[in-house]
C-alpha cells in the first residue's frame, strides 16, 4: 500500500518522519538522511528551538542581584 506525503501529497512506498515536527514526508520534501522535512529546514532556528535561558543573548548565565 502506498502512503501519501503530508507535504506534497505524492503517493510513495517510503515516507520519513520529521524529527522536529513529526510530519511524514517523501524523499523530495526534506532530508531523509537528517530526518527533517523541508518546512522545518526553511524555518529560522528560533521557530523550531527555544534556547535555554542561560543561552539567550545578554543573559550570560548571570544572576542579577
Amino acid at each position: 500500500m502506498l502512503e501519501e506525503c503530508e507535504i506534497c501529497g505524492q503517493s510513495t512506498g517510503k515516507l520519513y518522519t520529521c524529527r522536529v515536527c513529526g510530519t511524514k514526508f517523501c524523499r523530495y520534501c526534506g532530508s531523509f538522511t537528517d530526518k527533517i522535512c523541508i518546512d522545518c529546514i526553511e524555518k529560522p532556528a528560533t521557530e523550531t528551538y527555544d534556547a535555554p535561558e542561560a543561552a539567550k543573548p545578554g543573559s550570560m548565565g548571570e544572576v542579577r542581584r
